[in-house]
């Protein structure tokens, strides 16, 4: 039942925070630890993939001369967040 539950929860979840504080109220079943290690390693694409996407906008920036330093220090600033955010998954 409890992982017909945690699967219910896996589909219909849209917010990863929701999904994460509604694994962690689940009693331990064998799904939890599978589910659990999906969300880290989910999340950790989706921190990739945008760390990836900032760092092209910056070497786009970069390679074009264009003298934007505000929206350097923006990217720069939302990359240093995404690898801190990533210590903490």
């Amino acid at each position: 039942m409890d992982q017909c539950k945690a699967m219910d929860i896996l589909m219909k979840s849209r917010n990863l925070a929701q999904l994460r504080h509604e694994l962690d109220c689940l009693p331990n079943t064998s799904l939890l630890s599978v589910a659990s290690k999906c969300l880290d390693h989910f999340t950790l694409a989706n921190y990739a993939g945008f760390i990836g996407n900032i760092n092209s906008l910056l070497k786009c920036i970069n390679t074009q001369g264009v003298r934007c330093e505000k929206i350097k220090a923006l990217l720069n600033y939302l990359l240093e967040i995404s690898v801190i955010e990533i210590g903490n998954v």
